[in-house]
């Protein structure tokens, strides 16, 4: 038997019809001075093998070597190494964002091509964007309000459009992942007259177009943490800001009468060379009239900051 392979396996001493695999072997069970044994073997190999035993006392005459007294639990694999784990359906990356803010996806049914359009009332809630979805189509409508913006060239996975009222939105991007271009999630919020306020979050990896402008008002956006990828910022009688985490990681091509071209994340490392060949995530925020912000969904803005401020103010805190 020498040079033969040798495998290790292991099992209770007790058990009966022992298996390397598919075959089935013989087990010599014996006494020694550490405790019973067993010894595993055939015509063709020699296992190593770690059983479970107990050592005999001196005192008890009537040990018997085919049983075991007390059996341990059963034999349990070790966890496989991170690289064996399976992926989830979202990615680490992308479930980032809601783990940092500590928030959690809400329990309501999610949508897909949704459209919401506003005469002169605002929009606000929350929606949950599944681009996986399948939806019935959509019925003929006899009012045409707002046609002259829409757009029948790219249909939105989520589309927000105001008119005379304000926009304020937090959506949730959902679903299974995908890295194709030609599926990446397309989500708009436009307002003439009015500001537009939208939080993103997102539960999985697939790429995403977002665009939010606003003609006559501000334009406020938080997105993932995880977000890398172009972002384009117009303005022309209004300022830009970013939060200090997004200036960190923000890398600024151009600033050329209003027109600001951007990268958060490195670029060199994804072999950024231009969005015609782009096929990740990209951001276009825009506001003729108003101010524009970009931020990151787990950082505390302006807004939170003073209310925080005012609320341990009058707590005493």
């Amino acid at each position: 038997m020498q040079g033969k392979e040798r495998r290790q396996i292991t099992k209770s001493l007790a058990a009966d019809n022992w298996h390397i695999g598919s075959t089935a072997v013989d087990v010599a069970r014996l006494s020694t001075p550490e405790g019973n044994m067993a010894i595993i073997t055939d015509d063709n190999e020699m296992y190593d093998v770690k059983v479970y035993y107990q050592k005999p006392s001196s005192e008890d005459p009537t040990t018997n070597t085919n049983d075991v007294s007390s059996e341990p639990p059963p034999y349990t694999p070790p966890p496989p190494a991170p690289s064996q784990l399976p992926r989830s359906s979202s990615s680490a990356s992308a479930s980032t964002s809601a783990r940092a803010t500590g928030e959690s996806c809400p329990n309501v049914p999610a949508s897909n091509f949704l459209t919401i359009k506003r005469e002169n009332a605002s929009i606000k809630g929350t929606y949950v964007i599944d681009p996986t979805l399948q939806i019935p189509p959509e019925e003929p409508s006899s009012s045409r309000a707002l046609s002259a913006d829409d757009d029948d060239n790219i249909k939105k996975n989520l589309n927000l459009h105001c008119k005379n009222g304000s926009i304020s939105a937090t959506v949730w991007l959902v679903g299974e992942d995908s890295q194709d271009e030609l599926h990446r999630a397309a989500i708009d919020a436009n307002s003439k007259n009015g500001s537009v306020n939208l939080k993103l979050n997102t539960t999985t990896s697939r790429p995403f177009t977002l665009t939010a402008f606003s003609q006559n008002g501000s334009v406020n956006v938080a997105i993932p943490s995880s977000f890398v990828g172009p972002v384009e910022i117009n303005t022309r009688n209004g300022s830009v800001s970013l939060s200090d985490l997004m200036t960190s990681r923000i890398a600024t091509f151009s600033d050329i009468d209003g027109k600001r071209v951007c990268y958060i994340g490195d670029f060199k490392e994804a072999n950024y060379t231009g969005r015609k060949g782009w096929i990740g995530s990209t951001i276009d925020l825009g506001s003729h009239n108003g101010h524009v912000r970009l931020s990151f969904v787990d950082e505390r803005g302006p807004t939170e900051t003073a209310k925080g401020f005012w609320t341990r103010l009058f707590r005493g805190t």
